[in-house]
């Protein structure tokens, strides 16, 4: 819960000194924080929304460059993580680990231990085997020779980097 002792009113008119000391436009900040549009931003700074208990209050405090003692006093309840969030975290989207690897088919791997050799030897390649098990395919390739059709096209265009 955002100060009791701050007034809806004195929140915009913060808002609004934050604003220009970031130097930035109300589209800018609307944009980089993902608010529906410059006019609803607008009617945070002229206190019509309490822009602290909104939803949007963590974008926009991290598009305005807010110091971590800036969002406590405001916001003193709200977890504040020790880095910077993403854009994508900004606007709410939950990205897979970086860590994460998918998982293997097994015709894929059928088709890396029969074709992965010759021409076709990189197949066979931990790279490559996790690129193509990661791609999203409308209908999933069942046999070793649809990964190795898939394989001889995409090499022609890729060439994933090594992990």
């Amino acid at each position: 819960m955002a100060d009791a002792s701050k007034s809806v009113a004195e929140l915009a008119e913060m808002l609004k000194s934050y604003i220009a000391r970031s130097k930035k436009t109300q589209r800018q900040i609307a944009e980089e924080a993902g608010v529906p549009s410059p006019s609803y931003l607008s009617h945070m700074a002229n206190g019509r929304i309490n822009w602290v208990e909104s939803d949007y209050f963590r974008p926009i405090a991290t598009a305005l460059g807010l110091k971590t003692q800036e969002i406590a006093e405001l916001k003193p309840d709200l977890i504040l993580t020790e880095r910077p969030l993403t854009d994508a975290e900004r606007r709410g989207w939950v990205l897979p680990e970086e860590d994460e690897e998918p998982e293997i088919p097994l015709a894929l791997q059928v088709a890396a231990e029969k074709y992965g050799h010759g021409d076709n030897a990189p197949l066979a390649e931990r790279r490559w085997l996790v690129e193509l098990a990661d791609l999203d395919f409308r209908e999933e390739p069942e046999t070793p020779e649809d990964w190795l059709a898939i394989y001889s096209r995409l090499s022609k265009l890729i060439d994933p980097k090594a992990n």
